[in-house]
């Protein structure tokens, strides 16, 4: 009877395994979209009956599968949970072969998830989102790899750079938290970016001077350890380096990264300056040379992220920069002899910033961010111009400033239909400088607070927004010589975009962005540079507006993308700076809100993949014509700007690319400048992606021409000339190590194993 009940609960346990005190679980975890795997997914047992966490373990495999033994249940009923940043959680219910677990993504309502070959593709109104995890992650060994898998994005790899095609300021964002500048991308590990935003269309609180945002967000959850990267760029001439290094702590929540970065440049460098009257009986000639000119920065940087909660992010970020620069200058001149020009610089910049964001609970798709930004600048610029006769001119400047900016933004998705962003800015800054030892009437304060809103809609395959900011800008100056000017701006903008299929998208915008004079170029003090030259700030300075209209038609497969934008733009309150000459040929430089300009023409960009992304060839070209006024003078000019890269992966991890630019004659509105081309660097890279080496060897600056450019003023005109002589060899090597504790846990403390009597 003994035996009979034994082979009986044998055979029970034998057809029900969760019953056991130990069992083993398989599966494989992908993306519900595109197949994609999904490595790192985070796979969680509970006890269905009390919720108690009885094992935690991690997807380790690059293709999602996992395989785990020895977990004891206890012979509870347990669910499975299987959880990926930014998508959708599953629960299942425990068994032992799982099979493939397919999770969504966490989108927003209205975007479209579209899947372009082996790419996660959401596209709307404002933006285009790339799911990194669905990328081809092959030949990736720093971010700018897989930034240059982004179509819309360029990469400039010697100077590791990125910007939207298309779109001359682009600003590069961590976690869509605003420094004010852009990050430097040897900061970020790619191992960890759940997404890259491309936002071609800003938001109506996004400072006007930019004109494009790539955001790269971040994984919430991390590997636990310590992880060190290291970076060197030299120059074979040794007249320029950059050495980065970076080290990241992280567990659980918490992430904190220390960075270290050095910046030398010692480019020797042809500079002229020819002026001469129009008649030809008058004319004046600089002729200079640096031989060897001296700039470092050394820049110290702490990130800290700290998930408080699944809902409740905090960062801070800080960069603390030190930078001097010494550059002497010889000169020959027309009639004057010999000037040598001494010029250092000292300047200590820290910029501190502090954000926090609360997502929704109930609502996943509404947040509440708070960014406040602290900057300080302290700084001396000395300028000492020496003419062989023994005449001479001293300028010593001092200047600090003290700025923050506090930013609050709400967004709330009303219902499927509609979205609507809104926030609240203020900033202040306080700037002071003092030229040769006397207080400078351009101490000022300066007040900016606007409000802003933009509302979303989606109607069927139209997408639309509308959108305002209302600003004051208010410059205080400390002297009673100069009254305080108060400036108010209406900025708005709109849009439409209608999505044919997932190949074909039109989009048509109009917006008005404005820019701000510096606080430097308010001074209203002269500045003697030479015997022959004076700088005159203007406090009266009002700000430039713009008026923009863009059309723009996308074609996107998974070979090729491109985008073709007829714009037009409409300029006035051009800042400008006006050269005015004596009958002696000597100038005085005083910046002015010059006229007004009238630009129409078509912007063509895109990426171009063969054979699976072996060869990468991303043109941006760019044609128009426009004029420019001042008073009665009125110019024309037929522009054009080309420029692009062509990449080619070879097997082994080796790497070819070239990439370069160039632009046609440019009208200014008091003078024009020459055309100029480059071909930037040509390079080779290997990629030894199992020790995390990646070595780089390029020449910079093949070909260069020298910048060029005239200033015509009543009956004279200058030449301006300058040449750097950056040519050379580059080899960089940029190395990723890590190290810490397994991310499978075989076991943790639980309710079953503490609570014992």
């Amino acid at each position: 009877m003994i035996k009979k009940i034994l082979l009986a609960l044998l055979l029970i346990l034998s057809i029900n395994p969760l019953f056991a005190q130990n069992i083993k679980i398989i599966g494989q975890v992908i993306d519900s979209l595109s197949s994609i795997p999904l490595p790192s997914a985070l796979v969680t047992i509970i006890n269905r009956e009390n919720q108690k966490v009885i094992f935690i373990g991690v997807v380790e495999d690059s293709e999602g599968t996992f395989a785990f033994d020895k977990i004891n249940t206890k012979g509870a009923i347990c669910d499975v949970i299987v959880e990926y940043v930014g998508y959708k959680k599953r629960i299942i219910p425990l068994v032992e072969n799982l099979g493939i677990i397919r999770l969504t993504h966490h989108s927003l309502l209205i975007d479209d998830v579209t899947v372009v070959g082996s790419i996660s593709v959401r596209q709307n109104i404002d933006k285009i989102t790339y799911i990194v995890d669905s990328l081809d992650l092959s030949r990736v060994s720093v971010t700018t790899d897989v930034l240059r898998k982004i179509p819309e994005i360029a990469v400039n790899e010697l100077r590791r750079t990125a910007t939207i095609m298309g779109k001359e300021n682009t600003l590069v964002l961590q976690n869509g938290i605003n420094t004010g500048v852009s990050i430097d991308l040897r900061t970020i590990d790619f191992r960890n970016i759940a997404r890259i935003e491309v936002i071609t269309s800003t938001s109506s609180g996004v400072d006007n001077q930019f004109d494009g945002i790539i955001n790269i967000v971040m994984k919430s959850k991390v590997p636990a350890g310590i992880s060190v990267d290291l970076e060197q760029s030299t120059k074979l001439d040794f007249r320029s380096n950059d050495t980065y290094i970076g080290a990241t702590w992280s567990k659980e929540k918490v992430s904190l990264k220390f960075t270290y970065s050095n910046s030398y440049r010692a480019n020797q460098f042809d500079i002229k300056e020819y002026r001469y009257s129009d008649n030809g009986i008058d004319s004046y000639e600089k002729d200079g040379y640096a031989a060897d000119p001296f700039e470092v920065i050394n820049d110290f940087g702490l990130n800290l992220d700290y998930h408080i909660t699944s809902n409740d992010f905090f960062n801070i970020t800080t960069s603390t920069k030190f930078t001097r620069a010494d550059k002497s200058i010889d000169y020959s001149t027309t009639n004057l002899g010999d000037l040598n020009s001494q010029f250092n610089n000292d300047y200590f910049i820290g910029n501190y910033t502090l954000y926090y964001r609360h997502t929704m609970q109930d609502k996943q798709t509404d947040y509440l961010s708070v960014n406040a930004n602290f900057g300080y600048m302290d700084a001396t610029e000395d300028i000492n111009s020496t003419y062989d006769s023994g005449i001479e001119y001293i300028n010593n400047e001092i200047a600090n400033k003290f700025s923050t900016t506090l930013r609050v933004e709400y967004n709330n998705q009303l219902n499927r239909t509609l979205r609507l962003n809104t926030g609240v800015q203020s900033y202040y800054q306080d700037f002071r400088n003092m030229l040769n030892s006397e207080t400078n009437d351009n101490n000022l304060q300066n007040y900016r607070t606007n409000i802003y809103a933009d509302l979303f809609a989606t109607v069927g395959k139209w997408n639309f927004r509308v959108g305002v900011k209302g600003e004051i800008n208010i410059n205080d100056f400390k002297s009673s010589l100069y009254e305080s000017t108060n400036q108010l701006l209406l900025q708005p903008i709109a849009s439409a975009m209608y999505k044919f299929d997932k190949t074909h998208s039109l989009s048509l915008e109009y917006r008005r962005p404005a820019s701000y004079p510096s606080a430097w170029i308010l001074s209203p003090h002269s500045l003697q540079v030479d015997e022959k030259s004076i700088i005159v700030g203007n406090p009266d300075l009002l700000l430039t507006k713009r008026d923009n209209i863009g059309l723009t038609y996308t074609y996107r497969t998974d070979m090729i993308t491109l985008s073709a934008s007829p714009v037009y733009q409409y300029s006035s309150n051009i800042i400008i700076p006006q050269m005015t000459f004596d009958t002696d040929l000597n100038s005085t430089t005083k910046y002015v809100n010059g006229g007004s300009s009238n630009l129409v023409g078509m912007d063509i960009y895109g990426a171009l993949n063969f054979l699976k992304g072996a060869i990468s060839i991303e043109p941006d070209l760019f044609m128009g014509y426009g004029n420019m006024m001042a008073g009665d003078l009125v110019q024309r000019n037929f522009y054009y700007r080309a420029g692009g890269s062509v990449n080619l992966y070879l097997p082994h991890g080796f790497g070819l690319g070239v990439y370069g630019s160039c632009r046609g004659k440019y009208i200014t509105i008091n003078g024009y400048s020459e055309s100029r081309y480059s071909i930037d660097a040509l390079y080779i890279m290997k990629r030894f992606e199992k020790s995390g080496l990646n070595l780089f060897f390029g020449y910079q600056s093949l070909a260069q021409s020298a910048d060029v450019d005239y200033v015509l003023s009543d009956n004279y005109t200058q030449r301006s000339y300058f040449e750097s002589d950056t040519k050379g060899f580059i080899l960089r090597i940029n190395y990723y190590f890590n190290t810490g504790k397994n991310r499978r846990m075989k076991s943790i403390d639980t309710y079953f194993d503490t609570d014992r009597k």
